[in-house]
């Protein structure tokens, strides 16, 4: 088996060349290739006799519009604006990048002004000089998150500051301030002088001081921290948030700045302006990731295509119910391969907070491209996923499952190749019957009655029900719903319910309605 890893790249433009090689499958060039797909490809190479090359092109949490052109987003208007921003930088790069530096800057300039820390507001001294009054403060642990006290769910501005002793014959020697990483950006001052300022929330910091600056004793840092959302602190290991001699890089005779910090909120984000839009394209952007890692490739030889994404889509499934088809057929005509096997893989279950059914649905949009896009194929994980992990182990069986409808479908091996496929559901009075495709042997994989199903009536109220499988159907029935018109099955985020057919794949989840 041979592997191909394109470089991960966002672009504003397609472009015409990637980077990367053709390594035999061994565990140094495995190591960092899709379990997935080497599993996949190891099932076709073992029934097939071929060898089997692999081209990996991924990118992880990403919209499946990332991975769609933009000819093919023009159907879709809530693209329009962000990918005219791409068009802009494609034509004009260094003038985009130049008007985003100006504004960028005109915005911290603007935040500088708002910090009452920065300009002390009537205070005698700024939060960054030495002699600040801060026994008022709160006290926050060093490395450590915003997660409590007066910087609970805060986002914006705060001041840190910490009184060390340095040994005296560090006097007029330069030192090295290293305070891990800070969530987003910071601006850093030792004994009221500026060290250096950073911006980015998984950057490093470390400031080099002259020694002209280092008197040796009592010494004040401080630290004004700027995090725009989520979580802000000084983070990192705490054997690394420390003071060392220049000269001393494994820090021997380092001070510790781990522990107890004074802490004070500056001015909040709600009250400072927005941030203005780089000139960086994100891999969530329309289009970059098939600008970037896609439309290079194309039009090589492929046989197919497997895919496994969604999550990032999850609330927006009716979105998806189109997008998704347009991607599929969009890459078949850059590709020129004709209709190529398209298989993919349902999204695992999982608990997403807060979720009310938005994964269910998308894991429905997903099963219906089935209907729409031809020569497309869907992997079931219902059984296999983890509800308290997005990214399930068992990727031998994923890749197994893909591997089945390649091999039924494309290679013409005679095999039961998916699991029970919802077809129909048909009233019979107070009860409802849901008919599947591909149900022969149809059961539970404990031999308990089915669960994870539920009916509704016109009024859309949603009610448990009780089901037995009757031959290649299911009959659902439940107390208090008379004229039932809807069923759904596993419609929770992280359901891992048990039906599946005889050959032990397991059903796909569904909303259907009579």
């Amino acid at each position: 088996m041979r592997l191909f890893d394109v470089e991960n790249r966002t672009a504003a433009a397609p472009l015409d060349d990637v980077t990367g090689e053709w390594r035999v499958s061994a565990p140094d060039s495995a190591r960092d290739f899709s379990a997935v797909a080497q599993f996949f490809g190891r099932a076709l190479e073992d029934a097939l006799g071929v060898p089997v090359g692999l081209v990996q092109s991924d990118w992880g949490g990403t919209p499946a519009e990332s991975w769609t052109r933009a000819e093919a987003l023009a159907p879709f208007p809530m693209f329009t604006t962000r990918l005219e921003r791409m068009a802009a930088i494609a034509r004009d790069p260094i003038g985009t990048r130049r008007a985003a530096e100006r504004a960028e800057a005109a915005w911290r300039e603007a935040i500088a002004a708002l910090d009452f820390g920065r300009i002390a507001n009537g205070r005698p001294l700024a939060w960054s000089s030495i002699g600040v009054d801060d026994s008022g403060w709160e006290t926050i642990l060093v490395p450590s998150p915003w997660a409590a006290g007066d910087l609970k769910d805060f986002d914006g501005v705060a001041w840190y500051r910490r009184t060390v002793g340095l040994p005296a014959d560090w006097a007029g020697r330069d030192v090295v301030l290293e305070l891990g990483t800070i969530d987003d950006d910071d601006v850093t001052y030792f004994d009221g002088i500026l060290a250096g300022a950073t911006h980015g929330w998984d950057r490093p910091r470390s400031y080099r001081v002259p020694g002209r600056l280092v008197r040796g004793g009592t010494t004040t840092i401080a630290v004004r921290a700027h995090d725009t959302a989520g979580e802000g602190g000084i983070l990192g290991d705490a054997a690394k948030v420390r003071v060392r001699l220049a000269d001393d890089e494994a820090g021997a005779t380092a001070v510790s700045l781990a522990g107890e910090w004074r802490i004070a909120r500056g001015v909040a984000q709600g009250d400072l302006p927005p941030r203005p839009r780089s000139d960086a394209i994100g891999s969530g952007e329309p289009s970059s990731l098939w600008n970037g890692m896609i439309a290079p490739l194309a039009p090589y030889a492929i046989r197919g295509a497997i895919w496994y994404q969604g999550e990032s889509n999850v609330g927006r499934d009716t979105q998806y119910q189109e997008l998704f088809p347009a991607m599929i057929a969009d890459w078949r005509r850059a590709f020129g391969r004709g209709d190529f096997p398209f298989l993919f893989v349902q999204i695992a279950p999982f608990g997403y907070g807060n979720d009310t059914g938005q994964a269910a649905l998308l894991r429905d949009a997903q099963r219906r491209t089935l209907d729409v896009s031809p020569n497309t194929g869907m992997a079931v994980t219902m059984d296999i996923g983890d509800p308290g992990n997005i990214h399930p182990r068992n990727k031998l069986e994923v890749g197994r499952r893909l591997a089945l409808w390649a091999l039924a479908k494309t290679y013409g091996k005679e095999m039961e190749y998916t699991g029970p496929l919802f077809r129909e559901v048909v009233q019979e009075g107070a009860a409802l019957r849901v008919k599947f495709t591909h149900a022969a042997g149809l059961r539970t994989n404990d031999g308990q009655p089915p669960s994870g199903f539920e009916i509704a009536g016109e009024d859309g109220a949603w009610h448990l029900a009780r089901a037995r499988i009757d031959g290649e159907s299911v009959v659902l029935e439940a107390e208090g719903v008379t004229a039932p018109v809807m069923a759904r099955y596993a419609f929770g985020a992280a359901d891992q319910p048990k039906l599946q057919n005889g050959a032990g794949l397991p059903a796909a989840s569904f909303v259907g309605r009579n």
